[in-house]
């Protein structure tokens, strides 16, 4: 194998087998143990000292706490906040969000305030229900007289796909009367003052003496801002999936009430390559231990890159138990076996542990030793493909989904992110440029997918499910890798072949060189003998064939042949010097 293939799949190999070895075994999107040990507390989480900003029609809310503000001559740029808010799904009459603003203090009016709009969806969902959202443009405040106070815009009840939520009794603010655009400005009268406080926080690159925020409490109120709901129905959550290849060994599940032991039990279900598999049936007596509300189950399951969670409850089992609103995107299956996008985003109170699979590390730790093998000898060079394709086929990524129930599938279009970009505004002293709108770029994913509804049913239908999100991304990304190794494999193979021809090639014609050089040397051996044996006066030689003539300078005196010289043996390059030498004794006895 030539040394720039060997090369190259030597780089190949050690990048896989370091991605394989690297790869830690996670979940994505399950959620997480501190925020369901939170909402399993009890079945509503919204306690007295929480409550909706948001109210039947539109509301402008300014924070009028006194010592809230930003002082004036300080620069600063508003870059994040931290907020407590629900969030739900978008639908054609609920579309609209709530902005956050900035307003300038002077005299008896509040006025000229800048925004942006606070855009969250369900793709935008937490695991431990914490946001800290970063602005899609920062608010820009320059250095003047005029102190600035950070405010809320929050649309109807009814229409507003995110809202704000505020801690009742204690702090202040002020809900805005009588706003118009024309006037830009309100009065410090009009506004009706409220003995409470938003959860919103600002983080700013200068804090211009805000107060710091009591991380600890307000995480506490903005987990309190959604419900636990019971639900009896199958979901299926194409954003809750497995990173990894891995055994699953504990599920941890929250029960907010005590299940009845006539009824069926919710099931649990993985989307496994082409198929639906059930593994398990959510019965808390046969957890294995349990801490109030949250109950353990052990278990050795397998479960694969792209897995993805599937729950089945029916109408007369035991509920399974979600948190409302602030969840990723909820599916259910229509009468053909389809997959269509409910108008929930609710959060199952779940939670799992995985380990890596074994498998996957002893295949990297072969396809390792193969390797270093075959860098010795050609010979493992196709063992070495084979175990490399081997490891491919393992851990490629299958988005077909095959369900063994008696449900049917349908093709859905569904929202991903909304990337938001627009000009910074900025508010300097006497003068305002207000935001220009913001532009969003809506992209959407094609999902279809399938579930099962009745666990005591035997499945036997058929259905193709491709995830949203990070699943598409994953089957892209896989083929396009899947494509770049095989070509790559086929350039080493070629080149191998070439090389190995080259070569041989070279090894003949240096043979056939090396047969000419010898013959080359043989020719002029005999040569250089003919004509030594050939006629040279200086050597006495006459040319007859019947000898050499007779020459007494070489004792020579038979021509009938070759006579002894002091009974040595006749050498021919001797005579040249000595022929050299009695020349020169001749000239010097002239001279």
């Amino acid at each position: 194998m030539s040394p720039s293939s060997l090369s190259l799949l030597s780089l190949l190999l050690l990048l896989l087998n370091g991605t394989v070895q690297s790869n830690d075994c996670s979940t994505e999107g399950f959620m997480e143990l501190s925020l369901l040990e939170d909402k399993t507390g009890s079945t509503n989480n919204n306690g007295p000292s929480t409550a909706g900003l948001a109210e039947s029609v539109e509301t402008r809310w300014i924070i009028t706490e006194e010592d809230k503000k930003f002082i004036g001559g300080c620069d600063f740029e508003l870059t994040e906040v931290l907020v407590g808010v629900d969030i739900r799904t978008e639908t054609d009459n609920r579309n609209q969000y709530p902005r956050i603003e900035i307003w300038r203090e002077r005299g008896n009016f509040y006025r000229d305030p800048v925004s942006v709009e606070l855009r969250l969806s369900p793709q935008n969902f937490t695991a431990n229900g914490l946001y800290r959202y970063t602005l899609p443009f920062p608010l820009k405040i320059e250095a003047g007289y005029d102190d600035y106070r950070l405010g809320v815009y929050q649309p109807p009840d009814d229409r507003s796909v995110v809202r704000f939520y505020k801690v009742t009794g204690t702090g202040q603010i002020g809900r805005a009367e009588d706003y118009t655009n024309n006037d830009r400005k309100v009065r410090k009268k009009e506004i009706t003052l409220q003995n409470s406080s938003i959860l919103i926080h600002p983080i700013t690159s200068n804090n211009c003496n805000y107060p710091p925020i009591n991380e600890s409490s307000f995480n506490t109120n903005s987990l309190s801002v959604t419900n636990v709901i019971p639900v009896n129905d199958t979901r299926a959550f194409p954003d809750i999936q497995f990173t990894c290849n891995g055994i699953i060994t504990n599920w941890i599940i929250g029960i907010t009430q005590n299940q009845t032991k006539s009824k069926h039990y919710p099931n649990i279900y993985l989307k496994h390559s082409s198929e639906l598999i059930h593994v398990l049936t959510v019965d808390a007596s046969a957890a294995t231990s349990s801490n109030g509300n949250v109950h353990n189950f052990t278990s050795d399951i397998e479960v694969q890159y792209g897995d993805i969670l599937v729950i089945n409850v029916t109408t007369n089992s035991n509920p399974m138990y979600y948190q409302q609103y602030n969840g990723p995107l909820n599916y259910q299956l229509d009468s053909s076996n389809g997959l269509i996008p409910l108008e929930h985003n609710d959060y199952p109170l779940m939670s799992v542990v995985v380990e890596p699979s074994p498998s996957i590390l002893e295949m990297s730790s072969t396809l390792t030793s193969t390797y270093t093998q075959s860098l010795t000898t050609n010979s493992h060079i196709q063992a070495l493909m084979t175990s490399f394709l081997t490891l491919l086929t393992s851990i490629s990524i299958n988005n077909t989904l095959h369900i063994t129930n008696t449900h049917s599938q349908s093709s859905n279009t569904l929202p991903s992110t909304l990337p938001v970009t627009s000009p910074t505004p900025s508010i300097s002293d006497g003068t305002v440029s207000p935001p220009p709108p913001i532009v969003s770029t809506i992209s959407s994913t094609s999902i279809t997918d399938s579930s099962t509804s009745n666990p005591s049913v035997t499945l036997s239908t058929e259905g193709t499910l491709q995830s949203t999100g990070s699943n598409t991304l994953s089957a892209v990304l896989s083929t396009v890798f899947i494509l770049l190794v095989v070509t790559i494999l086929v350039i080493l193979i070629v080149g191998a072949l070439v090389y190995r021809r080259r070569l041989y090639k070279t090894s003949n014609e240096n043979e056939t060189f090396s047969s000419d050089e010898k013959k080359a040397d043989i020719h002029q051996q005999s040569d250089a003998l003919r004509m030594n044996e050939g006629q040279n006066p200086a050597y006495g030689v006459t040319g007859e064939k019947s000898g050499i003539s007779a020459n007494p300078a070489y004792g020579i005196h038979n021509r009938e042949g070759i006579e002894s010289i002091d009974e040595q043996e006749l050498v021919y390059d001797e005579p040249r010097t000595m022929m050299c030498i009695k020349s020169e004794d001749v000239h010097g006895n002239k001279e």
